[in-house]
């Protein structure tokens, strides 16, 4: 869980795809830390994201649904897969392929969850689509890392370092060491 940070390290960018340019994918590099603002977008207080349906010109990378939240007044406009979103919402019953064959469209509202000292949890949606129930198996650990930077750090070490000191093998078969 520690672990999806990083891919959120750089914000994404056609322009910017790290062929081209100096900074490839991040938006500013040296203004990025490593830190917990990761799960901060998806239960902080300017947590909102919208679908949208991404087209792709080469004939041999599909398109694909992603998420995006914007702010008024800021430049940044970080994305999300449903991957990243399911840490926090269950879209399973909500997911679906749409009309001209693409996968991963969601069918229902994300807003920010709301954390209950009762543990009872809700997300409040309007009335145009039902609103996206909590993932009950993940959402404590975004909630911990949200407010427990060093909590996020700790693991964070002990998880890269594991990855860094087990690596992978590059073979057909995707063994992992």
């Amino acid at each position: 869980m520690s672990v999806a940070t990083p891919s959120h390290l750089g914000f994404g960018n056609r322009d910017e795809n790290g062929e081209d340019t100096e900074d490839g994918w991040n938006f500013s590099a040296d203004e990025y830390i490593l830190d917990h603002r990761y799960y901060a977008m998806y239960v902080g207080p300017h947590a909102s994201w919208e679908q949208e349906l991404v087209y792709n010109d080469e004939p041999d990378i599909p398109h694909r649904y992603q998420w995006f939240h914007e702010r008024e007044g800021e430049v940044e406009r970080p994305i999300s897969t449903n991957a990243d979103m399911a840490l926090v919402y269950n879209l399973d019953a909500y997911m679906y392929t749409d009309d001209e064959g693409n996968e991963g469209a969601v069918d229902c509202e994300v807003k920010t969850p709301k954390r209950y000292s009762n543990s009872k949890r809700r997300i409040l949606a309007d009335n145009k689509k039902n609103a996206c129930p909590i993932a009950d198996n993940t959402i404590d650990y975004v909630w911990e890392y949200y407010e427990n930077n060093d909590k996020f750090l700790l693991d964070f070490q002990r998880v890269f370092i594991k990855m860094l000191q087990k690596g992978y093998d590059t073979g057909d078969n995707h063994d992992y060491k």
